[in-house]
């Protein structure tokens, strides 16, 4: 029989797990304002009841069905972590194809230009933060991918046969 639960789980996965954990809570709190503000996805600004069906499914759904199978080492959990990271590396990469867009999003919520900086500089400081925050952004999520997929061993069960005993044996 296979160790379930937090003791069995290699440090690394303890680490993901509650990165998991992290996530989904802030996704829960911020789930009210998504009908209104929108949600980045894959290049598309959603809006209304698609925006708030998309970022359930993608940001609260998935990551628990990965935190409660990572718990209960469910073996096909790391295939479905594979593709989620997967999904929020494409998802960090296409989204520089509407930095515009996310730029004067940000720019809606920023305090006035500061003294001694131009417009044109702070909007350069602005556009190459978004480039850098989803290119870092996706190259986290290659990097844990990378790291579960080493550990997948960890969720695959092997389960050997144990050899008949001398009285179940055929005569």
């Amino acid at each position: 029989m296979m160790d379930k639960g937090w003791k069995p789980m290699p440090v690394i996965l303890k680490i993901i797990w509650i990165l998991l954990i992290v996530e989904t809570f802030f996704a829960v709190l911020t789930v009210a304002s998504i009908y209104d503000s929108g949600f980045e996805f894959m290049g598309f600004s959603l809006a209304g009841m698609v925006a708030l069906d998309v970022f359930f499914v993608a940001k609260i759904a998935l990551p628990i069905v990965l935190i409660i199978g990572m718990h209960q080492r469910y073996g096909w959990i790391w295939i479905v972590a594979l593709a989620y990271y997967l999904l929020f590396a494409v998802n960090g990469f296409a989204s520089i194809t509407n930095i515009g867009e996310l730029q004067n999003k940000i720019l809606e919520q920023m305090p006035e230009i500061p003294e001694g900086i131009t417009e044109e500089m702070y909007l350069q400081i602005i556009h190459w933060t978004l480039i850098t925050s989803l290119v870092m952004g996706s190259l986290f999520n290659i990097a844990v991918m990378i790291l579960i997929f080493i550990k997948r061993k960890y969720f695959i069960v092997v389960r050997h046969a144990e050899p008949p005993s001398e009285t179940e044996l055929p005569e």
